[in-house]
């Protein structure tokens, strides 16, 4: 007898432009694999304009959200200098996370992140896809071959 499936519960921790216009609506055109549970923002306007579009609920306080929906995973879409700050965070609050590029500005920040992440075995994931392109796997194919 195979296991019932059930959809990921994921979290959208930031209200950066992406946050809205591609992980929302990709999350929600995932419904058999994700679950969009809550979003959370710094700011109760922008926690709430997030929530709105996207039909979920919106918090200012992580842990809160966390104990109320319960998400598994977190996708951290912040302003660009906010990646390391909001990463630690979302790790600290227990999810496992999805970051954008860089995961931090300062490696000090980086390294809590993975510190944080091994010490409470998350997950962590960087949207950064570049390496997979085919000419980018070629150079990297190469490197491994000692040319």
């Amino acid at each position: 007898m195979s296991q019932m499936h059930r959809p990921l519960r994921v979290a959208i921790i930031g209200t950066a432009a992406r946050s809205d216009y591609l992980y929302g609506p990709m999350l929600q055109a995932l419904p058999h694999e994700v679950e969009l549970v809550a979003v959370w923002g710094r700011s109760e306007s922008s926690a709430r304009r997030l929530g709105e579009s996207l039909a979920a609920p919106w918090y200012t306080d992580l842990d809160k959200l966390v104990r109320e929906t319960a998400p598994e995973i977190g996708i951290v879409s912040v302003a660009y200098g906010a990646n390391g700050e909001v990463g630690l965070a979302a790790v600290e609050a227990g999810l496992h996370v999805l970051l954008e590029t860089p995961i931090a500005h300062k490696l000090a920040e980086a390294d809590a992140i993975i510190a944080a992440a091994q010490a409470r075995g998350r997950k962590i994931e960087v949207a950064e896809q570049f390496h997979r392109r085919p000419q980018e796997q070629i150079k990297l194919a190469l490197i491994g071959s000692g040319l």
